[in-house]
């Protein structure tokens, strides 16, 4: 065999093989009327399809096209056929097919019947038909309304189509399960109120779906029935509806708020899981548990009313793996009050609900389970009470913000180290009944809580300081001295000082603290002091004399720290040859040997003048320049700031510039006279 023949052959394999693989096998018809094909299915009873041409080819040879009309009878051979069914393929990948009436004659539409069938924009199935195949409108991608009766299963039926509006016949009761599963893209759905059962998922993934209408005949909504639908906004559960089967409001992320009926008794687990928009949602009386998973995800969730009726919230007992708590991930939840009636309490109840901030356990409750709270960060405090007598491990891990813990166990209950990891345990108060402190400190686990505080009433008392006040505080509330604290309770220091005062200590029962919050753990005395705050005095260093700051017989150095109230004496001493110029206390002009009481920070400016400076010539008064002669840094002293210095030889050229200063180096210049220029006003100087 050439090669050539080899590649034909290989080409006709695989035609065949692709052949084999189409669902659409042409079927042998026995008569034509008009565009249609029939083929006699049963002719006793005088029954015909309607079938595809007669060819092996899966594309029509003469294609039906527009608007076709299948006839409830059809005559051949002087015999009167029923047209009961629409076989196979019928109409496959008629894309010329504008329109289709089917008669009420019709039972059945089979496999792939109207599948690319892209040219239909409704479909109208009559009552009559009660079994739909596979894929029977697949790709039919200008489909956007059909009408069909409910008691058929349309799983898959209308697969990859556009269809937008579905009207379900009057007089339908039933809506299979999983029938419009997957058409994201209907956005209404009629149902009649002869409806009284929608079965499982038979809305799952219908995205585009905003709103629906459930007849009051509706008894039980089942397993995912509406889940996936994100477009749902909102939804009416009928009274007659007493279940609610699991998933089936899974990912409605849409819904803000849902009312459920007082005659539910029964709510799946995961029922709202991951209804993000899920604000608040009151549960009925008639619920007595609440399954695991029920409402996890849900993050808008801000409130929630548990009714007395409830007896556990998710399961005692659960598997790692699986397990998902009934409210874990409602971030949005800040407190929820669970009633007496609750005795369980399960596995990840409340993990992850970063929000809550307090919670209370119930009397009957006796575990606390594996991960309840976990990862609750905002949980400040916690009431374990006494008849709890097994906490699982990890059952508050990651509760980083705890800040007190209360037990009421005489004799410390055994717990794995995992219960609170992630916590930093010494930095979280643990309140115990009076009298067990020590044996709680020897406890494993419980010995890490600092500090361990008994369950008691303990005094407080503090008297006003001097120069200050003390207020001490419970919260926000102001508490007086001699009042009666509970152990455990965080008390706030606020100590006033008086202006010019600052506070020194605070001692607690005697001893110094650093600390403006306290633990109450016995009967405490507060006592603050109040010392004189200090100002800073600063000066400089001028030429051609010196400044003394005097305190009583000692030199205030500059940068030194004076108290309030200490009296000061500023002195000068001019050097030989130079006197007083101006002497500058915080902008004010003051007098030598001036006397003054301290009261702020102080900074003092002083500028000598010598006494003959060898100026050749000043352009105006209140200008001095000094030293002259100069060795290296020549100063300038004038009424107002100085912009430009510039320095000029005997040639009338510029040595040395310097700007936004009133000093200038000179040491770099040979000896001689210059010309010194600031701001318009010169003077003649000499250069050592």
């Amino acid at each position: 065999m050439t090669k050539f023949t080899k590649l034909i052959a290989a080409v006709a394999l695989l035609w065949l093989v692709a052949a084999q693989a189409t669902p659409l096998m042409a079927q042998q018809y026995d008569f034509t009327v008009g565009q249609l094909y029939y083929k006699i299915t049963d002719a006793a009873k005088r029954e015909v399809a309607v079938v595809r041409e007669n060819s092996d080819y899966p594309y029509y040879k003469n294609e039906p096209t527009g608007a076709i009309s299948i006839p409830a009878t059809v005559v051949n051979g002087g015999n009167t056929y029923s047209v009961t069914s629409i076989g196979v393929g019928a109409f496959y990948r008629c894309t010329e097919l504008a329109a289709i009436n089917i008669p009420n004659s019709v039972t059945s539409i089979g496999e792939w019947a109207f599948a690319g069938c892209r040219g239909l924009t409704s479909i109208n199935i009559p009552s009559s038909v009660t079994s739909i195949g596979y894929r029977a409108f697949e790709n039919c991608s200008g489909l956007k309304q059909a009408t069909v009766p409910g008691d058929i299963n349309f799983k898959d039926v209308f697969f990859v189509s556009n269809i937008e509006r579905v009207v379900i016949a009057e007089g339908s009761t039933n809506i299979g399960k999983s029938s419009f599963s997957g058409c994201s893209n209907i956005k209404s759905i009629t149902i009649p109120g002869s409806v009284t059962s929608i079965g499982e998922k038979a809305f799952a993934g219908c995205r585009g779906l905003t709103s629906i209408n459930i007849p009051n005949g509706v008894t039980k909504i089942e397993y995912g029935t509406f889940s996936g639908c994100k477009g749902l906004t909102s939804i009416d559960i009928p009274n007659g509806v007493t279940s609610i089967g699991a998933e089936a409001f899974y990912g409605c992320k849409g819904l803000t708020s849902i009312n459920i009926p007082s005659g539910v008794t029964s709510i799946g687990e995961r029922a709202f899981s991951a209804c993000r928009g899920l604000t608040s949602i009151n549960i009925p009386n008639s619920i007595t548990k609440i399954e695991k998973g029920t409402f996890s995800g849900c993050e808008g969730l801000n409130s929630i009313d548990i009714p007395n009726g409830v007896t556990s919230i998710g399961d005692d007992f659960g598997v790692y793996s699986d397990d998902i708590g009934a409210f874990s991930g409602c971030k949005g939840l800040t407190s929820i009050d669970i009633p007496s009636s609750v005795t369980i309490i399960g596995w990840y109840t409340f993990s992850g609900c970063t929000g809550l901030t307090s919670i209370n356990i119930p009397s009957g409750v006796t575990r606390i389970n594996h991960g309840t709270f976990s990862g609750c960060k905002g949980l400040t405090s916690i009431n374990i009470p006494n008849n709890v007598t097994s906490i699982v491990g990890e059952a508050f891990s990651g509760c980083e913000g705890l800040k007190s813990v209360t037990v009421h166990w005489q004799t410390p209950l055994a717990i794995d180290k995992g219960v609170f990891d992630g916590i930093t345990l010494n930095n979280v108060i643990l309140i115990v009944p009076r009298g067990t402190k020590a044996a709680y400190r020897a406890a494993e686990v419980w010995e890490e809580f600092n500090p361990i505080v008994e369950d008691a009433d303990y005094t407080i008392t503090y008297s006003q300081p001097a120069n200050g006040t003390l207020k001490v505080k419970n919260g926000t509330q102001e508490i007086t001295s001699g009042s009666t604290i509970k152990g455990g309770t965080i008390l706030t220091i606020e100590a006033t000082p008086d202006p010019h005062y600052k506070l020194d200590s605070i001692l607690i029962n005697g001893k110094r603290s650093d600390k403006l919050n306290i633990t109450v753990e016995e009967n405490t005395h507060i006592e603050a002091f109040f010392g004189k705050e200090k100002y800073t005095v600063k000066y400089n260093n001028p030429y051609g004399g010196k400044l003394y700051v005097i305190k009583g017989t000692d030199i205030v150095t500059s940068g030194e720290g004076v108290e309030y109230g200490t009296e000061l004496t500023v002195k000068t001493a001019p050097d030989a040859g130079f006197k007083l110029k101006s002497l500058i206390l915080n902008g004010q002009t003051i007098p030598d040997n001036y006397k003054f009481a301290i009261s702020e920070p102080v900074t003092i400016e002083v500028v000598f003048t010598s006494v003959g400076t060898g100026l050749d010539e000043t352009s105006a008064a209140g200008t001095v320049v000094y030293p002259n002669p100069v060795v290296d840094i020549l100063r300038i002293a004038t009424d107002t700031p100085i912009r430009t210095i510039r320095v000029f030889n005997i040639y009338g050229r510029e040595v040395a510039r310097a700007t936004d200063t009133d000093r200038i180096d000179l040491s770099h210049l040979p000896a001689g006279v210059y010309t010194v220029r600031a701001d318009g006003k010169k003077a003649k100087v000499v250069k050592k």
